[in-house]
């Protein structure tokens, strides 16, 4: 009903509903999460509100924040250093989030960043979503490779991890040589 009033009508008193939020706790940031949820209905982003959930203690706020995030990603100021926050986060579900929002935002820029989740151990769930990003956004990461970028950041795990995601490819010559040029060859050494 909020959304049908539309923005104008409603981003007010949301503002001055979620400015009365007190406090850090669970309910608190169930609270917050709401109104960033109110913020994305209405297309009508809050960064500060966004980024402040982003580092809470709690990886399911964290999580929910970087899905607002995946759906916002053109309308949020600094999108690519929070989703390469959320790549790194300690939690599973925060980097199965940030993969799959880059997967949604489509550039190059986005299958390097999602090609950070491959530095730590992968679940079934990780590996899956990093492969479908990988083979979705393929003709970005193919261009920067062929134009002779370096697309994985030097690190050799995620060359590999491609080069397993495409495999047959007529991309492997360019994989082979980016893998050459790792900066570190003891990554591949599992």
């Amino acid at each position: 009903m909020l959304k049908e009033k539309g923005a104008e009508a409603v981003l007010g008193e949301l503002k001055t509903w979620t400015a009365e939020i007190k406090g850090d706790g669970p309910d608190a940031e169930r609270l917050r999460l709401e109104a960033l949820w109110l913020h994305q209905a209405l297309l009508r982003p809050n960064t500060p509100l966004l980024k402040r959930l982003l580092a809470s203690q709690d990886f399911r706020v964290r999580a929910a924040a970087v899905r607002v995030l995946s759906h916002l990603h053109l309308e949020t100021s600094g999108a690519d250093g929070l989703f390469a926050s959320a790549v790194a986060d300690a939690h599973p579900r925060v980097r199965l989030e940030a993969v799959n929002g880059l997967r949604r935002v489509n550039t190059a820029r986005a299958a390097t960043l999602a090609l950070r989740a491959a530095d730590v151990a992968l679940d079934k769930n990780l590996d899956y979503a990093l492969w479908l990003t990988v083979t979705k956004l393929q003709a970005h990461w193919e261009a920067d490779l062929a134009a002779g970028r370096d697309v994985f950041e030097g690190r050799a795990n995620r060359a590999l991890f491609v080069m397993r995601a495409v495999k047959g490819s007529r991309v492997m010559p360019l994989l082979l040589g980016a893998v050459k040029k790792s900066t570190s060859a003891a990554e591949l050494i599992p």
